[in-house]
């Protein structure tokens, strides 16, 4: 408990500097060492393509890399350089660099010819460790798998502590490159695949990553779709956990798209929204270590003050960013009322209460209402649990047949709502797909403001 104090404590004097608009202290810390944490990951990336492993040439950036290390790990716990599209970023925080300096463009370069975005170091490494991880990096490269390849390396050489990341991207599409993007499910899968993946290290103890979740909200948010299928709660290769939390997600970008938010604030909405369970992904993912089967959908009990215990978990990171004080905040506020009498929770925490209510009530741990039945069963507490401005945005942009929402047809066919709204005519005649009861054939889609009239609402979903 007296950790945890302490991390609050810290966390309340940033938020001070970051309304005080100083930014002081902590935050000014770690931008002096992700420079140098660059600069030097940059020489010794050079070095290896020049020197031989055993010149003495390494011995100084070496040694300066384990100190910076060791340092960055009393600030942050675990230390992440990335370099995406020529910026460079320590953990979730971008690092500033004068204006003519070559070192993030370059840095650039050096990580994509080893096929990754950079490193994720769990532990601070010594000087025998960090020779071993340039051995590991100065191997071949498969060009088909680079990452993978690196990975089984650095495990066999007793360095899983040390984690290559793939090239990340987190510009967003323009309005050309999105028309020209497929609308799929891929991007679902590739999604709940992510989310697995972080409930499993944090079985094994490892620190939640937010980079590569950043890295799928600018996909999501840039595609413009590839949520086919999310709405079917039960699909192929997708964890009841991950799906509930790509849904949450996908809801809380699409309000917060509402509000016109900008895409940099969409971005830390939804790194929120996928984190905001991470008290129970926390108690999954040791299950799985475990060898237990996974509880009954997707969660494992108990189930109280799970809020309190994803926050934990993000304290681990010690150091504090404004993205990691916004993911704090949104995990411990998502269950609190908009009418709390300590005061209303934050924006984004208000956002992804109303998005995880509605989630719970269609899914089957919540009684598998049908969607249009869930809005009604929260409309009641529109302006007590619930912000009232964010709940009316919610059903305006769903409409009368939210999307997962079962239909039957006057001609007799059975389609499943897919779409939100997408003008005022079209607040009750949706896109939808007709449903198969067996087979492969591919789903028919069906739009409601072209064609078909519905005959009845069907519950079960």
């Amino acid at each position: 408990m007296v950790e945890v104090d302490a991390t609050v404590a810290r966390l309340a004097r940033f938020v001070a500097e970051l309304q005080a608009g100083t930014q002081a202290g902590e935050a000014d810390e770690l931008q002096r060492q992700g420079e140098q944490m660059a600069r030097v990951v940059l020489s010794l990336l050079r070095m290896m393509r020049t020197h031989a492993l055993n010149n003495q040439a390494f011995a100084r950036p070496t040694m300066d890399l384990r100190q910076l290390l060791a340092q960055a790990a009393e600030v942050s716990g675990a230390v992440q350089i990335t370099s995406v599209e020529g910026l460079v970023y320590m953990n979730d925080a971008r690092v500033r660099f004068p204006e003519n300096a070559d070192v993030p463009r370059e840095l650039t370069g050096e990580f994509a010819r080893l096929g990754v975005g950079g490193l994720f170091f769990h532990e601070p490494l010594n000087t025998v460790q960090i020779r071993m991880l340039l051995e590991c990096l100065g191997g071949p490269v498969d060009p088909n798998a680079p990452v993978e390849t690196l990975n089984k390396r650095l495990r066999a050489r007793g360095l899983g502590s040390v984690e290559p990341l793939r090239p990340l991207r987190f510009r967003l599409d323009t309005e050309e490159r999105r028309a020209r993007r497929p609308r799929s499910g891929v991007q679902v899968q590739q999604a709940a695949t992510l989310i697995d993946k972080v409930v499993d290290n944090l079985g094994s103890n490892r620190l939640p990553d937010p980079v590569p979740v950043r890295r799928l909200i600018t996909e999501i948010v840039s595609g413009g779709g590839g949520s086919e299928g999310l709405f079917d709660e039960y699909v192929a290769g997708i964890s009841p956990f991950a799906g509930h939390v790509l849904r949450v997600s996908h809801n809380a970008l699409m309000l917060g798209g509402e509000l016109g938010l900008s895409p940099e604030a969409l971005q830390d909405l939804g790194v929120c929204a996928m984190f905001h369970d991470l008290g129970y992904a926390a108690r999954e993912g040791a299950a799985r270590a475990d060898g237990e089967e996974p509880a009954v959908d997707g969660f494992a009990p108990p189930y109280e003050r799970h809020a309190g215990a994803g926050a934990r978990l993000l304290m681990r990171n010690r150091g504090f960013s404004a993205g990691k004080v916004l993911r704090i905040l949104a995990t411990i506020e998502h269950h609190r009322n908009y009418d709390d009498p300590s005061g209303k929770p934050t924006l984004f925490g208000r956002i992804v209460r109303i998005c995880e209510d509605y989630d719970n009530l269609v899914r089957s741990r919540g009684g598998r209402l049908s969607p249009a039945t869930a809005l009604r069963r929260m409309q009641p507490h529109s302006g007590t649990r619930y912000d009232p401005t964010l709940f009316q945005l919610l059903v305006n942009k769903l409409g009368a047949y939210p999307p997962g929402t079962l239909l039957e047809l006057m001609d007799g066919r059975v389609v499943r709502a897919s779409s939100t709204v997408r003008s005022r005519e079209s607040f009750d005649r949706p896109v939808t797909s007709v449903v198969r009861l067996g087979g492969t054939a591919p789903a028919v889609e069906v739009d409601l403001a072209i064609e078909g009239r519905i005959a009845r609402v069907l519950d079960a979903r």
